[in-house]
């Protein structure tokens, strides 16, 4: 299981711990779990959309170099 995944399994299970009247220390840490997930998958993202940039800047710059050639 990925990290990502057991954060959001932890906060459901934190969330639905006590479902009718739910302690203020176990939503905020169900909370805290969900902002951890949203950190990650926007660092993930901002990963993956640099390398992606880099793999289009060196393929440009091959391009450009067997035109010139």
């Amino acid at each position: 299981m990925s990290l990502p995944t057991e954060l959001l399994a932890q906060a459901r299970h934190l969330a639905g711990k006590e479902p009718r009247r739910p302690r203020d220390a176990s939503l905020r840490q169900a909370v805290s779990s969900i902002n951890a997930t949203t950190h990650r998958m926007v660092t993930v993202s901002l990963q993956i959309d640099v390398a992606v940039e880099t793999l289009l800047a060196k393929r440009s710059m091959k391009h450009c170099s067997r035109r010139c050639a």
